[in-house]
């Protein structure tokens, strides 16, 4: 343990040194330019720089990256009033995200204070700044003496006392300037004075320039900037600025520049911003920012974050919604998104790439993932606009919702007690807020069954008078998110909790620092059943929680509190927060805010008087169960009543993890904890975040117990907890209770109780510990006083004021200094106070050896010390005075070599005395290491060994290259080269028990390998058209390894030539190129020959047709065309175009890589035949026009077409009239036999005669025209058309001429007609014989003379629609149209029904089983009508549940369907079942061999393994199916092994594997045999007898078994059927023992930690028959006697080979231990309490040695196996702190891997240590029994190899 501790020392030693190196590197980097920002830890650096004094005057800070300070939950500004920032900050267009600070400093934002400083080009998003105090941005806090501030925005929240602000909390001094920088900020100020403003938020007349900037903020703000002394900003130093009036309209004149205020869409349009650079520093786009500007460079929007989320919220008339209740959710958990301002709510997650559902009041809006940087920006969201009026409902206020659906207000008179019983009920889950003109008196608030309500109280008072029930109530099963606004009171009359939250119920309560709720429970004695009360009488209840309740517990809710500032007082038996009377604390939660919770009458300092109450602050009732109790946060102050803890009761489950908290407890109780009685289990967590201070009451501990000292207690205060607890005086009781700290990572503590000593007021006291050093005031009346500390060691403690003119200190009695306890345990020590002149020890020495140096350090400087060593002469020592480093020298030091040394320090001879000795080893010094010089090697050389000699002792020598990585060493000193370079190699020789160790080094250099070069592909290379390539590589590299040259010259060429290539580097620094040999190479490319590969070709064409192109293709080149009208004649590139007879000619011109070549083909160009004379075809013309008149169009042929004759006037009735062709061209196209005249058809139209209209037309409403008689030659166009409604209308007619050969038939005559309306009658739609089948039924009437095709609607009053069963009436009163009259109201009414339907199954109920493990599958079953439900039994009458069942097994699967009004209920039941799972065999077992003539059981099985569902690992056993079966031959045979499973979920599973039966040596006949084998059920072994076959077997010696009484051998297992042993043996078979219990208790042990005098050893007189000096346990069962570890079973039996049980041997090792008594709560539900093991189970479980198989399951009398023992041995040999690091290697072990995987590293140490060791044939056995003979053998080992 001290060697630990030293190691501890110097661990925290090296980390503080690293620490302070890493900030002096930081510092330095920070103190010179250039100053780069690119992560989180720069940017703390820069601050603690300068808040540390670095100014950064003319110096340039750059921020490189986006930062995201997230993760840091509080920041510290950069920057204060007395460390100023003065350099500029240049945030290089880059964006600073999630700026958190919540504190109560002034000078407040990203940077704190800047003076004559500048911050540009910076963006911060989503800050949330807080601050209690003054100049608060998120920004700045200040800005002054000539600060610039550019290109700069902030948005999110900023809260503070006064001068807050978005961009700069205030300015003054030299003018300083603002420009182009904007704030979209939610600002809240939190003072009634002072100022705030979007820009500056307060200022110095004319301290501020603000130009081309913009506010968009909501709160209470200043347009711009604030004011300082009345006095605004001047006009001319507010250029061209704006702020967003839509946003904060309520401004007056005295606000400032209120003519700067502009409309949001204003501000969201460029040509608003007058001067304003949009060019290079604005942009302004309507998708991002909101539509406002923003900077160039910048992309703005809360979802740019890493991790963060945003969304716009809008009403239907698209304005920001302010006031929502937005969050997101994985369906695990909910992440509230906070208002940011103008409707824009964020949040952060910690994932990436997830889906969330994003709700809103509710209200599902949709789901949305995240991108890949983890950022989720959610489309603007629209949502319903709440109620905009508020209502007035009796005494109350409301806003949202509608009366009468989402909350109504009833006055119910309560004749019993005369008064009115008032209530608000809400009905939804609608916000609502709630309000009251005036302190309401007379009515209450209440939630209705089942609703999840949202409420928010502003400013609401309820004090109710002569009114009986709770001011707010939440019954069973509704739940409330309680929002805090302003100031708030609810104080109940009489039978109520100021807050009822029933059993069942659920309350959230929210609000800021400065929203106030008081909450009193009722004084008065209870009514009845109001409020949710269950009536009676009780005097007073709780301010937040339950109902009373007279006899029995009754269960608090849950109450969930996140923030404001809430009191709430309970009376007489009600806590502040929990239960009423009788009832428990339930389920509270505290996230936040400043939270008061008391009962009773308060007195000074938080103590309650006890006469007035009898319940917790926070928790239970009179000690009922204190419930569930969890604090994350805030400042938590609560008071306990009499017998009642401050937080807790009669039971306790309390975690702190974080705030502030403090707790008095009442009289006999606890501050946090326990009541005066043991009424259950008090479980206690406090984080490493969490501060707590604890009062206990009069015979309460501060932390823990009450006055009661059995109640069973846990504590886990982790190490970073801030604790502070105190007891009374003469409670002798500790401030904490003194038992094992439970956390992981615990606490050290003081846990002091002082004697001698009444304190008669508070005193301060100090308490010192090394470097740390704890200030606390102890109460008058104090006790115990606990607090926790950083590390565990010797402290003192004193006051710092006189007490009766005496300066005390609190010591131990032996005047040496108090310790803190280790974080293992909470003891109780007690001190005394003494006057300070009493002497204390020097702290014991923690030195260490310096060999390199000949010296002891780490002792204190300059002080006193004495060293002497073991065995040295009497009066022999060496005093010597430490030097200023603490270093112990001397001369004469190396005469201290190879000695146990002590070290003293020397006390003063005044006040301290010397120190208890500190004892060392002091090792020699070895002889010095020489190492053979190794000559320099060169790359690629081979492996060598070093020489070394030198040295002493007998350590190891290692080997490590200690600087370069050139080179590779093993272990036993062999060199390889792995590159060119200088290595240094370190050379250990380790140190023994002698000596200390030695080293020395020896540099290793090796040359680089040099080479030689190699070409290829440069032979015989002639020009073919394509590029040729030569490469170089090099010759003599060694084998594995790459190396690149670089090339100059060519290497690549595709033309003939001569060519040079050069090699000029290469890039392996284990190579050099070596003499230049063949470093240059050169190469030619020869000319090739040219020849056509496709001969010239080309096809004539006829005139017209399009060219044809020639074809020819040259080995090389292209061939170019020409073309000739003779063969000899010039060639041009014209391509012939008229018909004829030429030539064309091929080319490829020659190049220097081939000669030119040629080519001539004969071509013709046919005439082509004309086009086909088609004529064309004739215009239409009028009769009496010239024929001339008609355009001929159309035709084909390639020429002209005309009339013959064009003075002719054609007939409408005629037959055509010939037309000429003539010919264009007939050069280049042939006419022979063409026709040039032709007759062509022409249309000639008749004409249009004159007429005269008719008038005066008249018809009736549904006549057709038909009857209507119009004058000769007219007619109607359509005679069967309506005339249409009531009115003039217009209709087509036709007139015909009396020429109807050439004039035309007049048609699309508009006559006009006068239509008069018609008269109608009404019908009804058939109504019979409706029957419910899950559809709406409805019911029309129709007008009977309707004209075909109308639609009339007419006027129906009633009933016409409906689905359920019922009888209805249904009534005409109108028709709506101007043509139709209802005539005499015939059937105007019709009554009608829809009658009760049979519901029936559509589908009947039908489930298909599934196996173990797989998914389940889903029951089937649909009806006619309703919904189907279905549950699950294990039994066909049994109880029904929604729950699947899971394990294997048969069940009942129920369908049901609800019945209404219009069918009955109907349900159906099935049964099914869960197979069990087949599990695999992945790996089969291994048998031993088998004798012939022996049965298959003989072979033993091992090893296997077997698998289940999700490839898990399953336990079972291996046996043979047929082990009786006697093997008769030898060889190797299949045979069955079935495996059984442990978990019953599975059926077992069979595989085959080969056994080999052997014959042993010799001849002879056979002779049959078989086995008896004797199984002792658990007894000692019985070794099993072989006999002839038909010979009887000999009854062996009777077996023994701890505990019970051996009764004979039988034949079955279950002991039925007693065995004879005149019997013949005819087969294999197995006798069974039968055992009656014996419960007496095994003999006590001695204690075998206290040896006996070894000068008189006593011989040992062996008392059993069954041990054997011979055997093998002879001497383990002596010293297991003789130490008492284990007597016999009887008197004279030992019973070496019975296996052991896990009660017996927990029991061993709790006697080992003096049979301790431990406080501790088992759940094992099968350990008696009246057992001889009981005790020791809860010592071992306490503990940790042992572990129960399941939560409520120990198994006291199963066997233990090996694995057990070695895993049971480890537990309590670290119990014990002693070293468990030794391992063994178990690959040694045949059977290794039947190992189980969790016990690998216990049966590694116990091997490993010597406690145990392999069986035949070189096994482990981890799974078989341990016999007492093993356990004996085991324990012996431990105790003589672990405990000395």
């Amino acid at each position: 343990m001290k060697k630990s501790k030293n190691r501890l020392l110097s661990a925290i030693l090296v980390m503080c040194m690293m620490i302070s190196m890493l900030s002096g590197v930081s510092l330095t980097a920070f103190a010179e330019g250039p100053i780069n920002i690119s992560s989180v830890d720069d940017l703390e650096a820069l601050r603690d720089a300068v808040n540390n004094g670095e100014t950064y005057a003319g110096k340039t800070v750059t921020l490189t990256e986006n930062l995201d300070l997230g993760t840091i939950p509080n920041w510290t500004p950069i920057g204060t009033s007395s460390n100023p920032f003065e350099g500029i900050f240049d945030g290089d267009s880059h964006i600073i995200y999630n700026l958190t600070i919540d504190t109560d400093v002034r000078y407040c934002g990203l940077f704190g204070y800047v003076s004559g400083g500048a911050i540009k080009n910076l963006g911060l998003e989503n800050v949330k700044v807080t601050s209690t105090a003054n100049d608060v941005a998120g920004l700045t806090g200040f800005a002054g003496y000539g600060s610039t501030i550019e290109r700069c925005y902030v948005t999110g929240v900023v809260t503070g006392y006064a001068a807050v602000s978005g961009i700069a909390g205030s300015t003054y001094g030299n003018v300083s300037t603002v420009r182009n920088t904007y704030a979209r900020v939610q600002i809240n100020r939190t003072s009634t004075r002072g100022d705030s403003a979007g820009i500056s938020g307060w200022n110095e007349s004319g301290s501020v320039k603000i130009e081309n900037c913009y506010s968009a903020c909501t709160g209470e703000v200043r347009p711009i900037a604030g004011w300082s002394d009345g006095a605004a900003v001047p006009n001319g130093q507010i250029i061209n600025t704006y702020f967003d009036q839509t946003l904060s309209p309520d401004f007056s004149a005295s606000s400032g520049r209120v003519d700067l205020g502009r409309t949001s869409e204003q501000l969201k349009t460029k040509t608003t911003y007058e001067g304003w650079d949009f060019e290079s520093v604005w942009t302004i786009d309507e998708s991002i920012n909101g539509g406002y500007p923003y900077l160039q460079g910048f992309t703005p929007g809360l979802g740019g974050a890493p991790g963060s989320i945003s969304v716009a919220v809008k009403d239907a008339d698209d304005n920001p919604v302010t006031d929502a209740d937005v969050y997101i959710t994985n369906g695990t958990d909910n992440i509230p998104l906070n208002h940011q301002g103008d409707g824009i709510y964020s949040g952060t997650v910690e994932t990436n790439g997830e889906t969330y559902e994003l709700y809103v009041n509710d209200k599902e809006m949709g789901s949305f993932t995240q991108n890949g940087s983890g950022a989720l920006t959610i489309p603007s969201i629209t949502i319903e606009a709440a109620a905009t009026q508020p209502t007035k409902v009796g005494p109350f206020i409301v806003s949202g919702g509608v009366e009468g659906q989402d909350y109504k207000y009833t006055e119910v008179f309560d004749d019993e007690h005369n008064v009115y019983d008032n209530v608000l009920t809400v009905l939804t889950n609608i916000p609502l807020s709630i309000t009251a003109n005036s302190t309401v008196t007379t009515a209450r608030i209440a939630v209705a069954d089942g609703v999840n309500a949202n409420i928010t109280l502003d400013n609401l008072k309820i004090d109710l008078k002569n009114h009986n029930g709770s001011a707010l109530a939440v019954p069973n099963g509704a739940s409330l998110k309680l929002t805090v606004a302003g100031d708030n009171l609810l104080r109940s009359y009489a039978a109520g909790p100021g807050i009822l939250v029933d059993n069942g119920a659920e309350l959230e309560i929210n609000g800021t620092d400065t929203d106030i709720l008081e909450v009193y429970g009722s004084q008065l004695y209870s009514y009845t059943d109001q409020g949710g009360t269950s009536g009676g009488y009780a005097t007073g209840f709780a301010g937040i929680g339950g109902p009373n309740s007279g006899s029995a517990y009754n269960y608090t809710g849950k109450i969930t509190i996140n923030g404001g500032t809430i009191t709430a007082h309970g009376f007489g038996y009600g806590a502040g927060i929990g239960g009423g009377d009788y009832g428990s604390g339930g389920i509270i939660t505290i996230n936040g805010g400043i939270i008061t919770a008391t009962t009773g009458e308060g007195l000074p300092n938080g103590w309650i008087d006890s006469s007035t109450a009898n319940a917790s602050g926070i928790g239970a009732s009179q000690g009922q169960p204190g419930g569930t109790i969890l604090i994350t946060g805030g400042t938590v102050k609560a008071s306990g009543g009499y017998g009642c803890a401050g937080i807790g009761g009669g039971t306790a489950d309390v975690t702190i993890t974080g705030g502030d908290v403090t707790a008095y407890g009442g009289p006999k109780a606890a501050g946090i904890g326990g009541y005066d009685q043991n009424k259950g289990n008090i479980k206690i967590t406090i984080g490493a975040n969490a501060t707590v201070t604890a009062y206990g009451g009069s015979g309460g501990c501060g932390l823990g117990q009450g006055s009661n000292k059995t109640a069973p207690t846990t504590l886990n205060i982790e190490k970073g907890a801030k604790v502070i607890a105190f007891s009374k005086e003469n409670s002798n009781r500790p401030a904490v209770t003194a038992i094992a700290n439970s956390a992981e990572n615990p606490a050290n503590m003081v846990n002091a109780y002082i004697t001698n000593m009444t304190l008669p007021f508070d005193v301060p006291i100090t308490a010192v510990l090394g470097d740390e050093t704890v200030n606390l005031t102890v109460p008058a009346g104090t006790g115990g006083v606990a607090f926790t500390t950083e590390a565990a060691g010797e402290f003192i403690a004193k006051t710092s004021a006189a007490v009766g003119n005496v300066t005390y200190q609190f010591i131990p009695v032996d005047n040496s200094k108090a310790t803190v306890t280790s974080g293992e345990t909470l003891a109780k020590e007690d001190v005394k106070a003494v006057e300070a002149a009493d002497f204390v020890k020097e702290t014991k020495p923690n030195a260490y050896v310096d060999y390199e140096n000949g010296k002891l350090s780490g002792v204190t400087a300059d002080a006193d010390y004495r060293l002497s060593y073991e065995g040295a002469p009497d009066g022999y020592y060496l005093d010597l005075t430490a030097d200023n480093e603490g270093n112990l020298t001397h001369q004469m030091f190396n005469q201290f070599y190879g000695k146990n040394v002590s070290v003293i320090k020397l006390g003063n001879g005044k006040t301290t005395l010397n120190s208890d000795p500190q004892w060392i080893f002091i090792k020699q010094v070895q002889a010095t290491l020489s190492i053979e010089s190794v000559p320099e090697k060169v790359y690629g050389d081979e492996s060598f060994e070093l020489s070394v000699a030198g040295g002493s002792g007998t350590g190891m020598l290692t080997y490590t290259v200690s600087n370069g990585e050139n080179i590779q060493v093993s272990a036993n000193g062999l060199v390889n080269i792995l590159g060119a370079g200088e290595s240094t190699i370190t050379v250990t020789k380790a140190e023994d028990e002698n000596y200390a160790s030695i080293s020395q080094n020896v540099v290793i250099t090796v040359n680089p390998r040099p080479v030689n070069i190699v070409w290829s592909g440069t032979e015989n290379l002639v020009y073919d058209g394509n590029d040729k390539t030569i490469s170089a590589s090099v010759g003599n590299i060694v084998s594995g390894d790459t190396v690149n040259l670089t090339l100059a010259g060519t290497v690549k060429a595709v033309a003939k030539g001569n060519y040079t290539a050069t090699v000029t580097a290469i890039n392996n620094s284990n190579y050099t190129l070596e003499g230049g040999v063949n470093l240059s190479k050169e190469w030619s490319i020869a000319a090739g020959s040219n020849e056509w590969t496709t001969e010239l070709v080309l096809n004539g064409w006829t005139y017209g047709e399009t060219a044809n192109e020639p074809q020819a293709a040259a080995r090389y080149g292209t061939a170019v065309f020409s073309y000739s009208d003779i063969e000899n004649g010039a060639y041009t590139e014209n391509v012939p175009q008229n018909a004829g007879t030429y030539w064309v000619k091929a080319t490829v011109p020659g190049t220097e890589n081939y000669a030119e070549i040629s080519a001539k083909k004969e071509f013709s160009i046919a005439k082509a035949m004309p086009q086909a004379v088609n004529f064309p075809t004739a215009g239409t013309i009028t009769y009496g026009d010239a024929l001339s008149a008609a355009t001929l169009t159309g035709g084909s042929g390639d020429g002209t077409f005309a009339w013959t004759n064009g003075n002719i006037i054609p007939t409408v009735i005629n037959d055509g009239y010939e037309v000429t062709f003539t010919p264009n061209d007939a050069e280049n196209f042939d006419y022979t036999g063409a026709v040039f005249t032709q007759t062509v058809e022409i249309t000639v139209n008749k004409a249009t005669p004159s007429y005269d209209v008719p008038a005066d037309v008249t018809a009736v409403y549904g006549d057709t025209l038909a009857d209507v008689t119009l004058p000769t030659r007219w007619t109607w166009a359509d005679n069967t058309q309506h005339v249409g409604s009531v009115g003039n209308h217009t209709f087509k007619a036709a007139f015909t001429p009396a020429d109807t050969n050439n004039y035309n038939l007049v048609t699309d005559v508009d006559i006009s007609v006068a239509v008069n309306k018609r008269p109608v009658n009404i019908i009804w739609s058939s109504t019979e014989n409706f029957v419910y089948d899950g559809t709406e039924k409805t019911i029309s009437a129709e007008i009977e003379n309707l004209v075909s095709g109308d639609t009339v609607n007419l006027t129906l009053d009633g009933i016409v629609k409906a689905t359920e069963k019922g009888s209805y009436t249904a009534t005409v009163t109108a028709v709506d149209s101007g043509n139709y009259t209802l005539e005499g109201g015939t059937n105007l009414e019709k009554n009608w029904s829809i009658s009760e339907t049979v519901n029936e199954w559509t589908q009947e109920l039908t489930i298909t089983g599934w196996a173990y493990g797989e998914a389940a599958n889903a029951p089937q079953a649909t009806s006619k009508f309703g919904t189907v439900v279905f549950s699950y039994s294990e039994s066909e009458n049994g109880e029904y549940t929604e729950n699947i069942p899971q394990n294997a097994g048969t069940y009942w699967v129920m369908a049901a369907v609800p019945g209404t009004i219009s069918y009955a209920e109907l349900s159906a039941k099935k049964e099914f079942v869960i197979a069990k799972a087949n599990p695999v065999i992945e790996e089969a077992p291994e048998a031993t061999r088998v004798r012939r003539d022996y049965e298959l059981s003989n072979s033993t099985l091992s090893g296997g393994i077997v698998k289940g569902v999700n490839d898990t690992v399953l336990e079972g056993l291996f046996a043979w199916k047929d082990g009786t079966e006697v093997m008769n031959e030898t060889g190797e045979f299949t045979k069955t092994v079935v495996f059984t499973p442990v978990d019953g979920n599975y059926a077992p599973v069979e595989t085959e594997i080969t056994v080999t039966v052997y014959r042993p040596s010799g001849g002879g006949t056979t002779t049959t045999r078989y086995t008896v084998t004797f199984d002792t059920q658990g007894g000692s072994k019985i070794s099993s007898s072989t006999v002839t076959r038909n010979t009887v077997v000999k009854e062996p010696a009777e077996p023994t078994k701890n505990g019970y009484v051996f009764s004979g051998w039988f034949i079955d297992k279950e002991c039925t059927e007693e065995y004879d042993f005149t019997a013949k043996v005819t087969k294999n078979i197995t006798l069974y023992a039968k055992w009656t219990e014996d419960k007496k208790e095994p003999s006590e042990p001695t204690d075998p930690t206290k040896p006996t005098d070894p000068t008189e050893p006593e011989k040992w007189e062996n008392p059993f028959t069954d041990v054997k000096e011979d055997d093998w346990f002879y001497h383990a069962v002596q010293y297991a006697s003789e130490n008492g570890l284990f007597s016999g079973v009887t008197e004279t039996a030992f019973a070496p080979d019975e296996a052991i049980t896990r009660g017996m041997l927990v029991t061993v090792l709790w006697r080992m231990e003096n049979k301790p008594v431990v406080n501790y709560l088992m759940t094992f539900a099968d350990i008696d309490g009246s057992a001889y093991y009981a005790e020791a189970v809860r010592w071992a479980a306490s503990n940790g040695i042992v572990k129960g198989y399941s939560d409520t399951e120990f198994a006291p009398d199963k066997l233990v196996s090996r694995e057990e023992i070695a895993a049971i041995m480890q537990r309590y040999v670290d119990f014990k702190g002693m070293d468990t690091t030794a391992k063994a290697d178990l690959s040694k072990f045949t059977d290794h891997a039947a190992v189980s995987e969790w016990a690998k590293g216990n049966v590694q140490w116990a091997v490993g240590s010597g406690l145990i060791s392999g069986e035949d044939n070189n096994r482990i056995d981890p799974l078989g029994s341990a016999t007492r003979a093993e356990t004996a053998a085991i324990l012996q080992r431990f105790l003589e190899k672990t405990i000395k």
